[in-house]
């Protein structure tokens, strides 16, 4: 008798869903507000946004960006640090996820 394997959805086939109350999906948008008024510099990139920080935010920012990726399986976020400067990117494979990166991210996107 053949297993039954499910798999699980990858790339542009993740679906745009966020598994957080709407309670903490209001707190967690505070935090990202933060992170805009923070930014040094927002900018486009394919498929996502580049945030640019100040280093000092890094812990708060790679917080943040750990605990997003768990809600929305769809995004991608990664963080580097270069000296006194800290960059976020936030990207989707799946094209649908623009309007949350755009809202996130706070500027409009194509």
């Amino acid at each position: 008798m053949a297993a039954d394997h499910a798999t699980e959805p990858t790339g542009a086939n993740v679906p745009v869903a966020c598994t957080l109350t709407t309670k903490q999906a209001a707190h967690q948008l505070v935090e990202w507000t933060d992170v805009q008024r923070g930014a040094e510099q927002i900018t486009p990139i394919d498929g996502g946004v580049r945030i640019t920080l100040p280093a000092s935010m890094t812990a708060a920012v790679t917080d943040l960006a750990r605990r997003e990726g768990e809600c929305c399986a769809f995004l991608t976020l990664s963080t580097a640090v270069d000296g006194d400067t800290l960059t976020l990117d936030v990207v989707s494979e799946n094209p649908d996820g623009l309007p949350v990166i755009s809202m996130l991210a706070g500027i409009p996107l194509p």
